[in-house]
């Protein structure tokens, strides 16, 4: 049997996207840090982790912001700490098909509030562009919900290996957003305007704390503390 090929990451397609660690990138950041469009970020990136499976994208995503939200999942991680990771999200999907086949918008949904998270989720089938900025907006200026959506990769130039309904979470930077990937082309960010996205190819998910909503729509979710 002849071995797989092996990739060693990706080059970032560049146009539509902007490398985040680029002076474009850094520029943007800056740009929407001076706006209070990066309310939320810290809060991700500083439990931000990269996905175990190619098809965790979703499992990875929710495991950040759950943690991003400081839920307590009350159950050990590992040694003595209570910690979300992919490998306990499992109560609405086993790992072993969600490692081979990925997982849907509503499983994803599932899991949140299994977790203890607020779900409010929005179909790009019966939400508007605007809509959907509406909501980048209230989660990119607030730091207690967080927003995951599931998209198709092809208008970003991507390549699709597994499901192209993946989740990944998204930050408003003015009209633009960044989209933290987990995998593939490292956990590095990209942008892409939110404007030149093609009709009902995204999806949404919001988490926030107990007293707020996370919201799931446009295909989305949003998702927050009970």
């Amino acid at each position: 049997m002849a071995a797989m090929a092996s990739l060693y990451r990706r080059v970032l397609p560049s146009p539509p996207a902007v490398e985040f660690a680029s002076e474009e990138g850094k520029r943007l950041f800056s740009e929407a840090l001076e706006s209070g469009t990066l309310q939320g970020f810290f809060n991700l990136i500083s439990v931000f982790q990269t996905q175990s499976e190619p098809a965790f994208c979703g499992l990875a995503s929710l495991s950040v912001v759950l943690n991003a939200l400081a839920i307590d999942p009350g159950r050990q991680w590992k040694g003595p700490w209570r910690w979300f990771d992919e490998s306990m999200l499992d109560c609405c999907e086993p790992l072993d098909k969600v490692k081979a086949e990925g997982i849907t918008f509503a499983k994803l949904a599932c899991l949140a509030h299994c977790a203890g998270a607020n779900v409010r989720s929005f179909r790009a089938d019966q939400s508007t562009i605007h809509d959907f900025r509406h909501h980048l907006v209230r989660s990119a200026s607030s730091q207690d919900c967080h927003l995951i959506a599931s998209y198709h990769r092809k208008p970003f130039k991507q390549v699709v290996f597994v499901n192209p309904s993946l989740l990944h979470f998204k930050v408003l930077i003015t009209n633009q957003f960044i989209i933290a990937l987990h995998f593939r082309l490292e956990p590095a960010i990209s942008l892409q305007s939110a404007a030149t996205m093609p009709a009902k190819t995204w999806r949404l998910s919001w988490m926030s704390p107990a007293s707020n909503t996370l919201l799931t729509g446009f295909h989305s979710h949003c998702f927050g503390k009970p």
